[in-house]
């Protein structure tokens, strides 16, 4: 069984290889292994051609169980709002990412990040996404953005 795929979907988008990943249930005879992903997408409407629309352009997130209500981007700042989550991941080429995690006892629902290059890196980074866990390991994690280093 392999739930979750994260690790392989990275070693793709670190080779070039720019793909979206959504999230859905494979159960086929036990009700307690449904409903456990979902893909939320950013739509106008209901409409089948819109879905796919947006489907098509990367306007979705995928989840386990946390929601990111909002993700701007702008230059080098990103900033999110999501429901409580114990940590904040920024995924990046091979060991190019960052983890935010909350002081014990408290959760993060707000955060804005710089997204810089560590001095130390001896590549150029690619791409970027955002995952985020909750208190019970639960995941969302959006689709990735090229980064373009200034």
């Amino acid at each position: 069984c392999k739930s979750n795929s994260s690790t392989y979907w990275d070693v793709l988008l670190d080779r070039g290889k720019w793909i979206s990943a959504v999230a859905a249930d494979d159960s086929h005879t036990n009700k307690k292994d449904m409903f456990l992903g979902w893909t939320m997408i950013k739509a106008k409407d209901l409409r089948l051609k819109t879905i796919m629309q947006a489907l098509r352009e990367g306007c979705f997130y995928s989840s386990s169980g946390p929601s990111i209500y909002k993700l701007d981007i702008e230059a080098d700042l990103i900033s999110i709002e999501c429901t409580p989550v114990k940590e904040i991941n920024i995924v990046a080429n091979r060991y190019l990412g960052r983890k935010y995690k909350a002081e014990a006892g408290q959760v993060i629902t707000k955060m804005d990040i710089i997204l810089k290059k560590p001095k130390w890196a001896k590549i150029d980074p690619t791409y970027f996404r955002v995952e985020i866990v909750d208190q019970d390991g639960n995941r969302a994690w959006t689709n990735p953005f090229r980064w373009e280093i200034r």
